[in-house]
C-alpha cells in the first residue's frame, strides 16, 4: 500500500459486510465495508490504526486514496479489533476492501480460498458438530470424500480454545506447585530462624517466666514475631512482583495472549492470608518449646 511517498506491507482481505459480526472489528472512524460496496463494486478500503500512522503520519486518513498494489482506493473507515492483538502479535493488522472489488480488481474472478461461519452450540461437541455438516456440505457442492483430510481444511477456534486452556491450566497448575512449595521452604526457614531464637534467648524467657509470665505470654510473643517476620518480608516479595509486572507491561506489545499482565488483588490479598497463616504455623512448635521451658532450668542455662 502507498499514499504518497510511504509505503507499507498489509494483509489486504476482501470480504462481505457480515465479516464485522465475526471477528468483531470496533470503528473508531468511519465504516466499515457494507453491501452497498460489494453489490456496487467499490474501491474502498477500512484500515487499522497501524496503518493509519505508517502511511499518513499526522494527516486525517478519511475520504484519501491509497495505491492497493497499484489500484487507487478511497479510505472510508478506521477500525480496531475489539480485543487488542487480534492481528496477531508482532504483526500488522488487516486491511479490509469488498470481495467483488478485491475479485474484480485482482482477477480473482469468483475465487474464495476462506469462508468463516459461526453457529448456535458454542460447545466443543457443537462445535465439532458443526465442522461436519460444513464439510459434507462443501463436499456434497464440490464432489469430494468428507473423509478426505487433504481437500479441506478446517479450523475449529472453539476446539483451539479448548487445547489452549488446557495448556495454560497445566501452566497455573506448575506455579502453583512452586507457590506452595516457596511457601513450605519459607515455614521451614522461618520455623528454623525462630527456634534458634527461642534457644538464644532461653534465659530471658526463664526471667519472664520467674516474674509471673504464662505460658500463654511466651507463646503469644513468639508467634507475633514469626507473624511479624513472615509479614514483613511476605509483603516486599509481593510489592517486588506488581513493580516487576509493571515493568513487564510496559515493554511487552499488546497482543490478545499476552497484554497488560495484573495481579487480581483478591489473589495478592489471598497470597497475605496465607502468608499470615504461614508464619503462625512456622512459629508455633518454636513457641511450644519456648512455653515448655522450666524458669529453674532457664537461669541455670549458659
Amino acid at each position: 500500500m502507498q499514499y504518497g511517498n510511504n509505503f507499507g506491507s498489509y494483509n489486504i482481505n476482501g470480504v462481505v459486510s457480515e465479516q464485522q459480526q465475526l471477528q468483531k472489528q470496533v470503528i473508531e472512524r468511519g465504516r466499515f465495508i457494507n453491501e452497498v460496496d460489494e453489490a456496487q463494486v467499490r474501491k474502498v478500503i477500512t484500515i487499522a490504526e497501524d496503518a493509519r500512522k505508517e502511511l499518513f503520519k499526522d494527516e486525517d486518513p478519511m475520504d484519501k486514496w491509497v495505491n492497493v498494489n497499484g489500484i487507487p482506493f478511497q479510505v472510508v473507515g478506521l477500525y480496531r479489533f475489539e480485543n487488542e492483538g487480534e492481528g496477531g502479535m508482532m504483526q500488522r493488522s488487516p486491511v479490509f476492501i469488498p470481495l467483488s472489488a478485491a475479485q474484480r480488481v485482482f482477477n480473482a474472478q469468483r475465487d474464495v480460498d476462506q469462508i468463516m461461519f459461526s453457529f448456535s452450540d458454542a460447545t466443543l461437541p457443537g462445535s465439532e458438530m458443526a465442522e461436519q455438516r460444513a464439510r459434507h456440505t462443501l463436499a456434497r457442492l464440490h464432489n469430494f470424500d468428507p473423509t478426505d483430510e487433504r481437500a479441506l481444511w478446517l479450523e475449529n477456534n472453539v476446539e483451539n480454545v479448548s487445547t489452549f486452556n488446557g495448556v495454560f491450566g497445566g501452566i497455573s497448575a506448575f506455579i502453583w506447585f512452586i507457590g506452595i512449595g516457596s511457601l513450605v521452604a519459607g515455614i521451614v526457614g522461618i520455623g528454623n530462624i525462630m527456634l534458634i531464637v527461642v534457644k538464644d534467648r532461653t534465659r530471658e524467657i526463664g526471667i519472664r517466666k520467674a516474674l509471673g509470665a504464662t505460658p500463654a505470654n511466651v507463646i503469644g510473643q513468639i508467634l507475633l514475631e514469626a507473624v511479624f517476620v513472615t509479614a514483613l518480608f511476605g509483603y516486599l516479595g509481593l510489592a517486588l512482583g506488581v513493580f516487576l509486572l509493571e515493568g513487564l507491561a510496559s515493554v511487552i506489545p499488546g497482543s490478545a495472549m499476552f497484554r497488560n499482565p495484573t495481579i487480581d488483588l483478591g489473589v495478592a490479598l489471598w497470597a497475605l492470608f496465607a502468608m499470615l497463616v504461614a508464619g503462625a504455623l512456622a512459629g508455633y512448635f518454636p513457641a511450644r518449646r519456648a512455653a515448655a521451658i522450666r524458669p529453674i532450668e532457664a537461669l541455670r542455662d549458659e
